[in-house]
């Protein structure tokens, strides 16, 4: 088509200022792109789905990074990366890698781990490949994140990697769940773990329920282990908790007393990791 004849389709079409502009880029070699006119314009991505995962998504993976590889785990599929707080592959990986780095410099050889709220993995796909790991013990209230973990995780490490679902009663992820975090039991022997972590766990729990699950993981706990846990510090002003199970947030002194009347020390206060107060917790006249 010359010249001519796009000026007067466009013209036509769409008006005067759209057949210039195509014009005078038809001129300089360039092809502009307008809305309405081109088929190819850019679209705006489709909104997330924000709706909570599925037994169904237990069973699938993100095919846009790859499909399935043999001897690698998946990813888990974008709905349920969303759901742990990962709105994006890069943030998946970022806040997992980060995670698994401040792990690694506690942990000994042959540890036990207790994740508390493994979510969908994203911690523990870090840490297969670490010796020091023996076994990898996660649960969390959400079933389908459990059941998605159990199924990739055990095809690769079977055994050593495990994962239960605590039926937990939250509002936001099992409103029907029969047990309090009171009545709850972490799926561990007493002294059995070395290393307890919570990552963005406290984040999303009421005091007393927090209390619990501190003196859930003491219970759970070798003589010398150690609980790396995080927690919003930012609480409205005089308070010394506000939020919900979407944002939890205490005063640091607050967090600091639940740790303590569950027998714990704050043995190092590593301070912001992914935007969290992160502490690493010892058992009082031990660590």
């Amino acid at each position: 088509m010359n010249d001519l004849a796009l000026f007067r389709r466009v013209w036509k079409a769409s008006g005067f200022a759209a057949a210039l502009i195509k014009s005078l880029a038809r001129a300089c070699g360039r092809r502009v792109l307008i809305e309405g006119l081109d088929d190819d314009y850019p679209k705006a991505p489709p909104p997330p789905d924000l709706s909570m995962p599925t037994a169904d998504d237990a069973t699938r993976w993100h095919t846009g990074y790859g499909g399935r590889w043999r001897h690698v785990l998946p990813l888990p599929n974008a709905r349920m990366m969303l759901h742990v707080g990962a709105a994006s592959v890069d943030n998946f990986f970022f806040v997992g890698d980060a995670w698994a780095q401040l792990l690694s410099r506690y942990l000994r050889p042959g540890s036990h781990v207790l994740d508390i709220g493994c979510g969908c993995g994203r911690t523990a796909r870090f840490l297969v490949n670490n010796p020091h790991v023996v076994r990898y013990t996660g649960f969390d209230v959400f079933a389908p994140y459990v059941d998605w973990c159990n199924r990739f995780f055990g095809e690769l490490h079977p055994g050593r990697f495990t994962f239960h679902h605590l039926d937990v009663r939250t509002g936001r992820y099992n409103p029907d769940g029969r047990l309090t975090c009171a009545e709850a039991r972490f799926p561990a022997a007493d002294g059995d773990v070395d290393l307890v972590y919570a990552a963005s766990l406290f984040t999303h729990l009421y005091p007393d329920d927090a209390r619990a699950y501190v003196e859930e993981a003491r219970r759970v706990l070798r003589d010398d282990g150690l609980a790396v846990v995080s927690f919003h510090d930012r609480p409205e002003a005089g308070q010394r908790f506000s939020g919900s199970e979407h944002r939890a947030d205490y005063d640091v002194a607050y967090f600091g007393e639940i740790a303590r009347d569950a027998g714990f020390d704050v043995v190092e206060d590593v301070g912001d990791v992914c935007g969290q107060r992160t502490w690493v917790l010892g058992r009082r006249g031990i660590a």
